[in-house]
C-alpha cells in the first residue's frame, strides 16, 4: 500500500492560504503540483499524510508535552493551521502529525501509524527538497519503506539532473547494504 507524506506545506515557509499569493513562482507551480497529488490520492482513497513544524502559526495545544511529537489531527480535535489550497479533510485517511527536527520519522509515533496501516511505499512531496525533505526520506528508508520524491512536488525543484542524481545518492547512502536490494528508492 501507498501513502503521501507532504511535508512542511505551511505557514512560515513561504505557503500562503491561496497559491495565487505566493511569491515564488516556482513554488507556486510546486503547490499546484502538490494539490494534483492530493486530488489523484483522495479520489482513490488513499492515505495522505501532512507533517508540519510548529511555529507561530501552528501552536503546540494546551497539555501537549513539547518534548515528545504527537499525532495532532485525526479526527478534528486540534487544526493544524495547514494552507486553505490544500483542503485538508479531517479523517483517519490524512492525519497530521508534528516533527521538531528535520527527519520528520523523530516523530515515534510515524513509522508505527505508517506500518499499522499497511504502508509500503512512501511518496514525499513539500519543502524544502534538500533538507526535511531529505532528512524524512532517509527516515523513511531506515524505517523499511520504499521512498519515491516526486520531484514536482518537491521546493525547490532540482536544476538538473545532476541534482536528482546527487538527491538519490545521498539517501541511498544511509541504506544499510544488506538492505539495499530490499527497498526501492527512486524519483519520479
Amino acid at each position: 500500500m501507498e501513502a503521501l507524506l507532504v511535508i512542511d506545506v505551511q505557514p512560515g515557509f513561504g505557503w500562503t492560504d491561496q497559491l495565487s499569493d505566493v511569491e515564488s513562482r516556482e513554488q507556486r507551480l510546486v503547490g499546484r503540483n502538490i494539490v494534483g497529488a492530493l486530488s489523484r490520492y483522495r479520489a482513490l482513497d488513499k492515505k495522505v499524510i501532512f507533517v508540519v513544524l510548529p511555529g507561530l502559526e501552528n501552536p503546540i495545544p494546551a497539555g501537549q508535552n513539547i518534548l515528545e511529537p504527537w499525532l495532532i489531527c485525526n479526527s478534528g480535535i486540534y487544526d493544524a493551521k495547514l494552507p486553505k489550497f490544500l483542503c485538508h479533510k479531517h479523517s483517519p485517511f490524512e492525519s497530521v502529525f508534528v516533527k521538531f527536527w528535520a527527519n520528520a520519522f523523530e516523530n515515534l509515533e510515524l513509522a508505527p501509524h505508517l506500518h499499522c496501516d499497511g504502508v509500503t511505499d512512501l511518496y514525499l512531496a513539500g519543502c524544502c527538497t534538500s533538507a526535511c525533505v531529505m532528512s524524512t526520506a532517509v527516515g523513511a528508508v531506515q524505517n523499511g519503506f520504499n521512498v519515491f520524491l516526486m520531484a514536482d512536488c518537491s521546493y525547490p525543484m532540482f536544476a538538473d539532473k545532476q541534482e536528482q542524481t546527487e538527491w538519490l545518492d545521498e539517501v541511498t547512502a544511509t541504506v544499510p547494504k544488506q538492505h539495499q536490494e530490499k527497498l526501492r528508492i527512486g524519483i519520479i
